[in-house]
Protein backbone atom coordinates (compact mmCIF):
# COMPACT_ATOMS: atom_id res chain seq x y z
CA UNK A 1 0.00 0.00 0.00
CA UNK A 2 1.41 3.38 -0.88
CA UNK A 3 2.08 5.99 1.78
CA UNK A 4 -0.81 8.26 0.74
CA UNK A 5 -3.42 5.50 0.99
CA UNK A 6 -1.89 4.34 4.25
CA UNK A 7 -2.10 7.83 5.72
CA UNK A 8 -5.72 8.18 4.55
CA UNK A 9 -6.59 4.96 6.40
CA UNK A 10 -4.71 6.17 9.47
CA UNK A 11 -6.54 9.50 9.46
CA UNK A 12 -9.91 7.71 9.51
CA UNK A 13 -9.19 6.17 12.93
CA UNK A 14 -11.62 7.86 15.37
CA UNK A 15 -9.07 8.87 18.03
CA UNK A 16 -6.70 10.19 15.36
CA UNK A 17 -9.48 12.23 13.72
CA UNK A 18 -10.30 13.73 17.10
CA UNK A 19 -6.69 14.76 17.86
CA UNK A 20 -5.97 16.10 14.36
CA UNK A 21 -9.09 18.27 14.42
CA UNK A 22 -8.77 19.43 18.04
CA UNK A 23 -5.14 20.49 17.68
CA UNK A 24 -5.36 21.52 14.02
CA UNK A 25 -2.46 19.27 13.02
CA UNK A 26 -1.08 19.41 9.50
CA UNK A 27 0.80 16.65 7.76
CA UNK A 28 4.20 17.41 6.23
CA UNK A 29 4.90 15.06 3.32
CA UNK A 30 8.55 16.03 3.23
CA UNK A 31 9.01 15.19 6.93
CA UNK A 32 6.46 12.35 6.97
CA UNK A 33 5.06 13.64 10.24
CA UNK A 34 2.38 15.87 11.71
CA UNK A 35 3.07 19.45 12.76
CA UNK A 36 1.18 21.77 15.08
CA UNK A 37 0.04 25.27 14.18
CA UNK A 38 0.03 26.54 17.77
CA UNK A 39 2.35 26.26 20.71
CA UNK A 40 0.01 25.08 23.44
CA UNK A 41 1.10 22.14 25.59
CA UNK A 42 -2.13 20.26 24.82
CA UNK A 43 -1.61 20.64 21.08
CA UNK A 44 2.02 19.53 21.42
CA UNK A 45 0.87 16.47 23.36
CA UNK A 46 -1.70 15.58 20.69
CA UNK A 47 0.94 16.07 18.00
CA UNK A 48 3.37 13.76 19.81
CA UNK A 49 0.68 11.11 20.28
CA UNK A 50 -0.40 11.27 16.62
CA UNK A 51 3.20 11.10 15.37
CA UNK A 52 3.91 8.10 17.62
CA UNK A 53 0.76 6.38 16.41
CA UNK A 54 1.65 7.22 12.78
CA UNK A 55 5.09 5.65 13.21
CA UNK A 56 3.58 2.50 14.75
CA UNK A 57 0.92 2.36 12.02
CA UNK A 58 3.61 2.48 9.32
CA UNK A 59 5.63 -0.28 11.00
CA UNK A 60 2.53 -2.43 11.29
CA UNK A 61 1.74 -1.78 7.62
CA UNK A 62 5.20 -3.07 6.66
CA UNK A 63 4.42 -6.37 8.41
CA UNK A 64 1.01 -6.54 6.76
CA UNK A 65 2.62 -5.97 3.36
CA UNK A 66 5.04 -8.85 4.02
CA UNK A 67 2.16 -11.16 4.96
CA UNK A 68 0.23 -10.04 1.90
CA UNK A 69 3.23 -10.79 -0.34
CA UNK A 70 3.52 -14.23 1.23
CA UNK A 71 -0.17 -14.93 0.63
CA UNK A 72 0.14 -13.76 -2.98
CA UNK A 73 3.08 -16.11 -3.49
CA UNK A 74 0.96 -19.01 -2.22
CA UNK A 75 -1.75 -18.12 -4.71
CA UNK A 76 0.62 -17.73 -7.64
CA UNK A 77 2.84 -20.72 -6.85
CA UNK A 78 2.97 -23.38 -9.55
CA UNK A 79 2.57 -26.61 -7.59
CA UNK A 80 3.30 -30.09 -8.90
CA UNK A 81 0.22 -32.23 -8.37
CA UNK A 82 0.72 -35.75 -7.06
CA UNK A 83 -2.79 -36.76 -6.08
CA UNK A 84 -6.34 -35.55 -5.60
CA UNK A 85 -5.61 -35.11 -1.89
CA UNK A 86 -2.67 -32.85 -2.69
CA UNK A 87 -4.81 -30.86 -5.14
CA UNK A 88 -7.38 -30.24 -2.39
CA UNK A 89 -4.68 -29.09 0.07
CA UNK A 90 -3.16 -26.80 -2.54
CA UNK A 91 -6.56 -25.29 -3.30
CA UNK A 92 -7.20 -24.78 0.41
CA UNK A 93 -3.86 -23.00 0.77
CA UNK A 94 -4.62 -20.76 -2.22
CA UNK A 95 -8.07 -20.00 -0.79
CA UNK A 96 -6.46 -19.13 2.54
CA UNK A 97 -4.06 -16.76 0.75
CA UNK A 98 -6.97 -15.07 -1.02
CA UNK A 99 -8.84 -14.73 2.29
CA UNK A 100 -5.80 -13.09 3.89
CA UNK A 101 -5.49 -10.60 1.04
CA UNK A 102 -9.22 -9.77 1.13
CA UNK A 103 -9.04 -9.18 4.89
CA UNK A 104 -5.93 -6.98 4.57
CA UNK A 105 -7.63 -4.94 1.82
CA UNK A 106 -10.72 -4.50 4.00
CA UNK A 107 -13.03 -6.44 1.71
Amino acid sequence: MDIQKSRERFERLPKIVEKIKRSRLNFSKSLNRYLISSMSDDDQFDCDVVNGAWYAFQEQQKQINEIKAMAESWINQDYTHNSDSTDIKIQQMKDCGRDIIRKINGE
